[in-house]
C-alpha cells in the first residue's frame, strides 16, 4: 500500500496500551478467569462422571449370588440378604460443593463482564423497570471509556470513509473545505447528556404525579421542555418545531377556514370570501 492511501481495514482494540503496537482485548484481560473456569468445569465434570457410576459391593462370605445380582434386570427377584450389599460412594461432596461455588462465582463475574442479561438482571419474579434502567445507566458509565475509543478508532474513520466514497452524495464546500465535519458524540460527553435527559424526564413525571396532568400542562412551558429534550438528544428543536409566528398564522388560517365553512352553510360564503380576500390584499 502506497504512502497516503487509506488502508482497506480498520484495526480495533478494546483498551490502548502505552508503548505497544496492539491493544489488549476484553478476553485477554479476563484470560485468567476463563482458564480457571475451564479447569474447574473439567474437574466438576470428571467428578460428576465418577459419582454417576453405580458399583455394588458384596461382603465377604455373603449368601447373595454375585452373578444373579449382576445379571438381574429391573423387576427381577433375586435371593439374597440386603445386609450383604453396600453401594460405593464418594466422600467428596464437600470438596465438590466448594468447586461448584467457585464455578458459580466465576460464571457470574464473566456474565457481568460480557454483559449477559442473566448476569446483570437479578433472578426474581418482580424486577422493576427502574432497577433495569439503573443497571443500564451503570453499564454505560463503566463503558464510557470504551465508547470514546470506539468513536475515534471505528465510528469516525468509518463515517469519513463512507462520505469520501463514490456512492455517497457530494457535500458542499466552503473555501475549498468541506462544509460538513462529522463529529461522534459518545463516551463521557454523551453520558453526561444522557444523565441530564433522564433528570428532565424524571422531574416532569414527578411533577405531573404531584399536581396532576391538567395543572402540570398549565404550568410547564412546552418550548423550554423541547429545548431541554433537544439538548439531551443533541438535536436543535428549531429545525423540527414551528415558531410562534407559524403557530399563530396556522391558527388564523384555521379560524378563517372555519368561518368560511360556517358561512357557506348559511349562504353568505361569497361575501365573506371576498372580504377575506380584500383583507389579505
Amino acid at each position: 500500500m502506497a504512502k497516503g492511501e487509506t488502508p482497506p481495514y480498520i484495526a480495533l482494540r478494546w483498551q490502548a496500551v502505552s508503548g505497544n503496537d496492539y491493544g489488549v482485548g476484553l478476553v485477554e484481560e479476563y484470560l485468567g478467569d476463563l482458564r480457571s473456569l475451564e479447569g474447574l468445569m473439567t474437574s466438576v465434570i470428571d467428578f460428576a462422571a465418577a459419582a454417576a457410576r453405580i458399583i455394588l459391593l458384596l461382603h465377604p462370605n455373603s449368601t447373595t449370588d454375585e452373578t444373579a445380582l449382576a445379571e438381574a434386570q429391573s423387576g427381577d427377584v433375586v435371593q439374597g440378604d440386603i445386609k450383604d450389599i453396600d453401594v460405593l460412594q464418594l466422600d467428596k461432596f464437600a470438596d465438590f460443593k466448594v468447586a461448584k461455588e467457585v464455578v458459580d462465582d466465576l460464571t457470574l463475574r464473566l456474565s457481568h463482564v460480557f454483559l449477559l442479561q442473566s448476569g446483570t438482571v437479578r433472578d426474581a419474579e418482580r424486577v422493576t423497570a427502574a432497577e433495569i434502567s439503573a443497571m443500564a445507566q451503570e453499564l454505560e458509565d463503566v463503558l464510557g471509556g470504551v465508547y470514546t475509543v470506539m468513536a475515534q478508532e471505528l465510528q469516525l474513520p468509518l463515517v469519513k470513509r463512507l462520505i469520501s466514497s463514490e456512492d455517497f452524495p457530494k457535500l458542499p464546500k466552503v473555501n475549498g473545505e468541506p462544509a460538513v465535519d462529522p463529529v461522534i458524540v459518545t463516551g463521557f460527553e454523551a453520558l453526561g447528556r444522557g444523565h441530564e435527559l433522564n433528570k428532565v424526564r424524571a422531574y416532569i413525571q414527578d411533577y405531573i404525579g404531584m399536581v396532576g396532568e391538567e395543572a402540570a400542562i398549565a404550568r410547564l412551558d412546552p418550548d423550554k421542555i423541547a429545548t431541554e429534550l433537544g439538548k439531551g438528544h443533541n438535536v436543535d428543536p428549531k429545525l423540527l418545531l414551528k415558531s410562534s409566528e407559524q403557530i399563530e398564522a396556522d391558527q388564523q388560517q384555521a379560524t378563517q377556514s372555519q368561518m368560511l365553512q360556517t358561512a357557506m352553510e348559511k349562504g353568505t360564503g361569497p361575501a365573506i370570501a371576498a372580504a377575506s380576500k380584500n383583507t389579505n390584499q
